[in-house]
């Protein structure tokens, strides 16, 4: 990494060898960090050349597998996000499934849509993420030439655009990032709770069917 960085022409750097996961954001050495460059392990699907007879096809890896990597770079943006100063971040992988690309930065977004927004990426780029998550960038052989792979940015939000985001009705929040799995629509179904002032109505209404007759033998 360090040739390759010096290759590049990157000076102002410094290794750190160990797990990315363990790092404390708030260490001294790390807490005044404004931008992250995060490129976690991936199923390398997008790689033209490398195992591609195990890699291109969407169906050739393993669904358990898929699962795996995506809530481990779950992990990873999660807790990239969690450092103090941090106003941009990049999330790319080498991946063409949606599982690992969109379907992370929904999940991450879901729990810091109050902190962090996503802007585009290369707006002239033809080949744009999948809908509605428009604003992330992809690649791909057959669209730009090029080997497969996706780019999402975040950008962390202004004290103002926080305060607006929390006034966003619920509408709102199922447009911009919808639910991506049959368990997250099934928690959508009314719960007994919810139910519950139907009964509470029709009581109501048995009630005063029973007072009429009373009234009727008065008279």
């Amino acid at each position: 990494m360090s040739t390759l960085l010096l290759r590049a022409g990157v000076t102002c750097h410094e290794l750190a060898n160990q797990d990315f996961l363990t790092l404390n954001p708030e260490d001294p050495r790390y807490s005044q960090v404004e931008y992250i460059l995060l490129d976690p392990s991936c199923s390398g699907s997008g790689m033209v050349g490398r195992m591609n007879e195990l890699t291109d096809s969407p169906g050739s890896v393993p669904a358990q597998r898929l699962q795996s990597l995506a809530a481990f770079q779950l992990r990873c943006l999660n807790h990239a996000l969690c450092f103090p100063r941090l106003q941009r971040l990049i999330y790319s992988t080498c991946s063409v499934h949606e599982e690992e690309n969109e379907g992370v930065v929904r999940a991450c977004l879901r729990e810091h849509r109050r902190s962090f927004r996503l802007v585009p990426v290369l707006p002239s780029w033809p080949e744009r993420g999948q809908a509605p998550l428009t604003q992330c960038l992809r690649a791909s052989p057959g669209e730009t030439l090029t080997n497969g792979f996706f780019v999402a940015m975040l950008e962390r939000r202004s004290p103002g655009e926080q305060e607006q985001e929390d006034e966003l009705t619920s509408d709102e929040d199922v447009i911009s990032f919808p639910a991506n799995s049959d368990v997250e629509a099934e928690s959508h179904d009314p719960s007994p709770l919810e139910a519950e002032p139907a009964p509470t109505a029709s009581k109501k209404k048995r009630k005063k069917r029973k007072k009429k007759p009373k009234q009727q033998q008065e008279n």
